[in-house]
This record gives C-alpha cells, structure tokens and sequence, in this order.
C-alpha cells in the first residue's frame, strides 16, 4: 500500500505521501511528527467509526437494495421474467450468476458462468431450459449479486481481495 511505502522509504528518501487514485499530495514530505500525526488520527478515526460501522454497511445495503427495487419493480411489485418477456417494450435483461461444484469429468476448474434472462436460463455446461414462471426479477438480481462473490472468490481467493470486498460493501449476503 501507499502508506506503507511512504513509511518505510519516507525516512530514507523524504517522498511525500500521495493518494494513490486522485495523485492528491497528502503530507509534502515525512517527518516523524507527520507520521505521528497521520497514524494517531487514522486511529480516532478507526475508535470513532467502529461503533456505528454496522450502521454504514446497512446503509450502503439499503441504498443498494432501494435503487434496485426502483430499476427493476413495476409500482413495488416483483414480477414475472415470463411477464416481462410478453411485453414488447421490454429489453432483454440479461442477469449473469456464477454455478459453482458442477464440473464434468473433461472440465478443469469447477465453477463457471451462468445466465439467467426472460426466456432461458443455463449455460454452457448445463446447457438451457426455458426460464419457468416462478423466477421472478427479485430472484434474478438476488443471484446476480451473489455473482459477485462467487466470482472474486473463485477466481482471486486472496486475504486482500476479501478485505476489500468487505470495505467497499460486495459482499452482498452478508445482512
């Protein structure tokens, strides 16, 4: 990380910190008080917000949940692929998911991508049936989100993806 660079070359070269995204200069150059400085704060912070934590995630969650049901629901209710699919305004949604422990004896990794729309769900492996009439576009973006996990999970299992998953609040299951 940034942070940690700046620690340990900071001493040595006196490079500044600078975020990482936005090239914004932090602190012009390392100094043991600068340090000090953003170490303590960085921890009142932590105290600070470790408390009402919980509460940020579930409102990320909420948010995510109501901007959702405002994309995808007709007047509040859920409805139909199959009524969707009749009506001719509509275009093709097209929710990707991922089938985890399915693995024919020829595949080498077992997991893949399956896809769920108006008219058919399935995937390669699996091949595709027609979308029966109790999947419903709740039950779609349910398991689009649940994607997200899987997929990250399966294709970059390491302890920093998780973490950062946790952060930016993908892990979508969790409340």
């Amino acid at each position: 990380s940034f942070v940690l660079q700046w620690r340990t070359f900071g001493p040595v070269t006196g490079q500044s910190l600078v975020a990482p995204i936005t090239d914004t200069t932090l602190v012009s150059e390392y100094t043991d008080a600068a340090w000090n400085f953003f170490a303590n704060t960085s921890l009142v912070l932590a105290i600070v917000i470790l408390p009402i934590f919980t509460s940020l995630h579930r409102f990320v969650h909420l948010y995510f949940r109501v901007s959702l049901q405002k994309a995808f629901y007709h007047n509040g209710q859920d409805v139909s692929v199959q009524k969707v699919a009749n009506c001719q305004w509509s275009p093709t949604l097209l929710f990707g998911a991922t089938l985890n422990e399915f693995q024919r004896p020829g595949d080498k990794e077992p997991h893949s991508v399956f896809v769920l729309t108006q008219k058919a769900m399935g995937s390669e492996r699996t091949k595709f049936l027609r979308s029966p009439p109790w999947l419903t576009l709740a039950k779609c973006m349910t398991l689009s989100c649940a994607a997200i996990d899987g997929f990250v999970l399966t294709q970059i299992n390491k302890w920093h993806t998780r973490v950062l998953m946790a952060i930016l609040n993908m892990t979508q299951g969790d409340l």
